[in-house]
């Protein structure tokens, strides 16, 4: 609200914010700052265990499944999944080059909020993926054909 909104000629009264108030609102502003520095430390870390998965999964495939998965569905959907999850990490790491007027605070706000979005929608589809792949693995574990000694 501001002066000219108002119907009267009356004063406004308001208070001063407290101590507590300027902290949160402080808060706020920096973690609002931190937040893509901080995605982007997820998903460094989401390329760290997937590439490391993928590489445990097919290192060891033949000792975790057997011969008799080799092109099976349940063999290749835990791989395929940790793959989308890789793929979806690097893409959300993965610079962004748009050209923002630096005077403009509006234009600054729409384009750090934009990648915000962006970069969360990316790291909720790359650990969708992960947990998708962790089941995909249980299912294929479980459903091992029992052979006899």
């Amino acid at each position: 609200m501001n002066a000219d909104n108002v119907e009267d000629s009356t004063v406004l009264d308001g208070t001063p914010p407290s101590k507590e108030d300027l902290f949160f609102v402080e808060w706020g502003r920096e973690t609002l700052k931190e937040s893509i520095s901080t995605l982007n430390d997820a998903f460094k870390l989401f390329i760290t265990l997937d590439t490391l998965l993928l590489s445990a999964y097919l290192g060891f495939y033949e000792k975790v499944l057997g011969n008799s998965y080799f092109l099976s569905w349940q063999a290749i959907l835990p791989a395929l999944l940790i793959i989308v999850s890789l793929v979806f990490g690097i893409i959300g790491i993965y610079p962004f080059a748009k050209s923002v007027n630096l005077a403009a605070p509006q234009e600054i706000r729409r384009y750090k909020e934009s990648r915000l979005a962006f970069k969360s929608r990316c790291l909720v589809f790359a650990s969708g993926a992960l947990v998708l792949g962790f089941v995909a693995f249980l299912l294929a574990r479980v459903t091992l054909p029992v052979t006899g000694p």
